[in-house]
């Protein structure tokens, strides 16, 4: 049963080529989660390191990263004429991961909320193996479906970017499908049980309360970190 069939990837393409233009003020609106996703990012990623964002947007993420060689790719051409002018010190390439071809193998590997939006999830991890080496990390974000109405409340308020097509994934979903695949989870959780900042409030909930069992089931934020398990050569 493949999860995410009900997202339509042309569709993904065409919603973020519209907002292209405006990516960067929506993240600016929305400071401090995408703040917080950066430092995230930063604490697992070692600067100098081989870095490869899928999904990359205008590669904020990316860039925050300090990779020696960074590569961008993203299904949407808009995005990726963005970011190559943010950051030429980069490669950026407008293409679907599944058609991707590098020499290169990475340190690392960041899908931040991206496979919200995949339509075969799969597919992408397929496509991931050949890039990484054994000692690869791959970070993962994804929305919290619990968030879903309020997400759809505030981009009918143009209080957020719109999604989209997407389909938010529990995590527990996630890892049944990443348990067959070629990857091992070595660590999941959650970030930002407050992801808009509340002074006080936003610090105590982000720090403490995001690590009570049963009320961190309730932050905005999914995260996993993988690394590739050895192919049995013979499969």
């Amino acid at each position: 049963d493949n999860t995410m069939s009900t997202v339509n990837a042309k569709a993904v393409e065409t919603h973020f080529d519209l907002i292209a233009k405006d990516y960067d003020k929506w993240k600016r609106k929305n400071s401090y989660y995408y703040d917080a996703i950066k430092a995230f990012v930063k604490k697992v990623v070692c600067p100098g390191s081989k870095v490869l964002e899928v999904g990359c947007a205008t590669a904020e993420i990316l860039a925050s990263a300090k990779p020696s060689i960074g590569v961008g790719i993203d299904i949407s051409l808009k995005m990726i004429e963005l970011a190559r002018k943010k950051f030429p010190q980069y490669t950026f390439i407008h293409l679907a991961i599944e058609n991707f071809q590098y020499q290169e193998k990475f340190d690392y590997i960041i899908m931040v909320d991206l496979l919200d939006h995949i339509y075969d999830i799969v597919d992408i991890f397929e496509s991931l193996y050949k890039f990484c080496h054994p000692t690869t990390k791959i970070i993962i974000t994804t929305i919290n479906p619990w968030w879903g109405p309020l997400l759809s409340f505030m981009e009918k308020i143009k209080a957020k970017m719109p999604e989209g097509e997407h389909n938010f994934i529990e995590i527990r979903n996630l890892t049944k499908i990443i348990e067959f695949l070629d990857f091992s989870i070595y660590y999941s959780g959650y970030l930002l049980l407050a992801p808009k900042h509340i002074p006080l409030f936003s610090f105590l909930a982000n720090t403490i309360g995001v690590r009570i069992w049963g009320v961190n089931k309730l932050s905005f934020v999914q995260y996993m970190l993988l690394q590739p398990a050895p192919r049995n050569e013979n499969d």
